[in-house]
């Protein structure tokens, strides 16, 4: 439920519309491509030392959850890479805060890049016709 204790309801609607629903025939769970041992290790390095870094299997309920889930929904229907991560920063306004959630937001955006690039830069990226081309984007959302 969100903080207003109220719920998305989808298994109501998903019995409701049937195959009309949104996200007809999707699996209950869908992963992310990013090869996040990797992205975490990297943010880790870096990043300062104590910075409380870690890979989650839950985005939260209601609104997070919903947002990555549609997210990886949305190219998994359309046969698209999944790459996509959900960040969750603490509440904190104070400008300390806010210019650690910055630099710690820049080093996970440049870390997904690194592996990114080091992963189609290797041998079987390159054999499986994956290479980093001019239109390659990293799309991200930041919301403070």
């Amino acid at each position: 439920p969100d903080v207003d204790g109220n719920r998305l309801e989808d298994e109501e609607r998903r019995k409701e519309q049937g195959e009309g629903w949104v996200w007809y025939g999707c699996p209950d769970e869908i992963e992310t491509e990013f090869d996040l041992g990797d992205v975490l290790g990297r943010w880790k390095a870096h990043s300062p030392d104590r910075s409380d870094l870690r890979i989650s299997e839950d985005a939260g309920h209601y609104l997070c959850d919903f947002i990555y889930f549609s997210s990886l929904a949305h190219l998994w229907k359309q046969q698209k890479h999944r790459r996509v991560v959900f960040l969750h920063v603490p509440s904190d306004a104070s400008e300390e805060a806010v210019a650690t959630g910055t630099e710690l937001t820049i080093q996970l955006i440049r870390s997904i890049a690194e592996s990114e690039l080091e992963k189609r830069r290797s041998k079987g990226a390159q054999s499986a016709g994956e290479v980093v081309g001019e239109s390659d984007k990293i799309a991200v959302e930041l919301r403070v």
